[in-house]
């Protein structure tokens, strides 16, 4: 974990500054208590509000319910961020919420997983089922089921079918209950349901390791397109690029396999989002690790530290283009959308603070990122504090903005609470023009290490990329300056006496200060 040092300025001029290409902070919010609350879903509201659905074994904080163990926690703000209300569904054992959809009645689905039979649950198979709940704007329960078998069975994504119904995505470790087969260790599977829950139809599907379905988006001959990744070589993925490979497969109106493709190379590739698009095939995001195989453009060591991999699909998964996105440390990918412009909002983390990645404030930080309809990086931003933070969940927003939830350990920089280890954390992205101030640049600014030897590093929000840094002794003479339009510097103080620096940053805006330490 780097230790980075917070400027603090001696004096400023503000002058005023063009609307940046990247969107700002409306709002943000973090919920929770003092154990762990992981946020892996979120949708809108009927009142342009957000209900944010995850995990918690919080007893305390906004938490003022809670049954045993981990159990759904689910909560409503308002436009503006305000908790409005929250509740908790969950039995004595481990329960999990993945995902929730508004759906076509005006109530919401959630779906995850859970290993009890008491509390709201009626009936468990064995291990971890599925666990659907249907719920009304209040969050009252409507219904709710399990499905699975005797062993281990889990969902990640859910959507809804014209008819009403449901098709939900994960993997089955069982071969019994709702199961009629196991290929391997665990299984894709893929379910339909009618609107009161009857399976309709079940598909499991796979090799002879551990295969995953995690993402799901409705096709337009009907059915479904799933994506996920696999660890087998054999069975239905018996096209192996070398390590796991990430997957795409439609399955038709009855649940039967049309096509299933794998794509990647010799390390991990996996696809955790995909998305319909308007102008026909599809687009898969996740992460690779691969510098080979289908795989290009790899920022970090292959097999060592992983890029977001977007990927565009025709209608029966031929690539248009594939590109990695990210720096020399670790990014992913968790959620991908089709934008008004055809372009792409996608969204995920990211530990670097280079390449495609120009700031990162510990850790690993939110990172969100537009594209254009052919792939062309049009504007990145990095949210994050001095912990770790990531969004498992993004979309754009009716008023053209963005929001985000996830998880964050920090309360620092862009984070302003921590109710105590994770807590929720969800984020409202707007264009909004505004006049930044230096006072609320400087939190944007890393000087690290300091106390340094060598390098120091400099990281600059972007409206201070074309800044003026300049380095000082304590006499006021000049030893080092230099002029460029980049958020990311570097000045070798190697050769310098030990003692103390001025840092000088100045642009339009006005001029920020601050003290580093020269210790060899």
């Amino acid at each position: 974990m780097k230790a980075f040092f917070t400027l603090s300025f001696l004096f400023l001029c503000i002058y005023a500054q063009p609307v940046l290409a990247q969107p700002s902070i409306q709002w943000q919010k973090s919920l929770g208590g003092s154990g762990t609350d992981f946020a892996e879903s979120m949708c809108p509201t009927a009142d342009s509000g957000y209900l944010v659905i995850g995990y918690t074994n919080s007893v305390d904080g906004d938490l003022t319910s809670h049954h045993d163990s981990d159990e759904f926690w689910i909560v409503k703000l308002s436009a503006s961020g305000v908790l409005q209300w929250q509740k908790t569904y969950g039995g004595s054992n481990n329960d999990d919420a993945t995902a929730i959809i508004p759906t076509l009645d005006g109530a919401y689905m959630l779906v995850g997983e859970s290993n009890s039979a008491d509390g709201d649950l009626t009936f468990n198979h064995g291990g971890y089922d599925v666990w659907l709940v249907k719920i009304n704007d209040t969050g009252k329960i409507l219904w709710q089921k399990t499905y699975g078998g005797s062993n281990n069975d889990a969902a990640f994504a859910i959507i809804q079918t014209p008819d009403s119904g449901y098709i939900f995505s994960g993997y089955s470790r069982s071969n019994d209950g709702d199961l009629t087969q196991n290929a391997g260790v665990q299984d894709a599977w893929v379910v339909r349901i009618n609107d009161t829950g009857k399976i309709l139809w079940q598909r499991s599907f796979g090799g002879s390791a551990a295969d995953y379905a995690i993402s799901l988006t409705p096709a337009k001959q009907g059915g479904a397109w799933a994506c996920g990744y696999t660890n087998s070589n054999d069975g239905v993925f018996n096209s192996s690029h070398g390590g796991s490979d990430a997957w795409v497969a439609h399955l038709d109106d009855t649940g039967a396999l049309s096509w299933i493709k794998t794509y990647g190379g010799s390390y991990f590739d996996g696809f955790y989002a995909i998305y319909a698009c308007t102008n026909n095939g599809m687009i898969a995001a996740g992460s690779t690790f691969s510098s080979d195989g289908q795989v290009t453009g790899l920022h970090g060591a292959a097999g060592s530290n992983g890029d977001v991999w977007v990927t565009r699909l025709n209608d029966t998964g031929a690539i248009q283009w594939a590109n990695c996105y990210g720096g020399t440390n670790y990014e992913g990918a968790n959620c991908i959308q089709q934008t008004a412009d055809s372009g792409f909002f996608v969204s995920g983390y990211s530990g670097s603070i280079d390449g495609d990645a120009t700031a990162c404030n510990g850790g690993v930080d939110y990172w969100c990122f537009k594209l254009s309809s052919g792939g062309s990086l049009q504007w990145q931003r990095s949210m994050g504090g001095s912990q770790n933070e990531s969004a498992y969940c993004g979309f754009v927003t009716a008023d053209g903005g963005y929001a985000l939830a996830g998880y964050t350990q920090s309360q620092d920089y862009d984070v302003t609470l921590n109710h105590g280890g994770y807590d929720y954390w969800v984020v409202k992205l707007s264009f909004t023009a505004s006049t930044p101030t230096l006072a609320t640049l400087s939190t944007q600014i890393n000087v690290f290490p300091n106390p340094a030897s060598g390098l120091v590093h400099i990281n600059l929000p972007e409206a201070l990329a074309d800044a003026t840094l300049s380095l000082s002794n304590v006499l006021g003479q000049l030893l080092y300056s230099n002029t460029q339009n980049n958020t990311s510097r570097s000045i070798d103080i190697s050769t310098l006496p030990e003692g103390l620096y001025v840092l000088s940053i100045k642009n339009q805006l006005g001029q920020l200060s601050s003290k580093i330490i020269c210790a060899h």
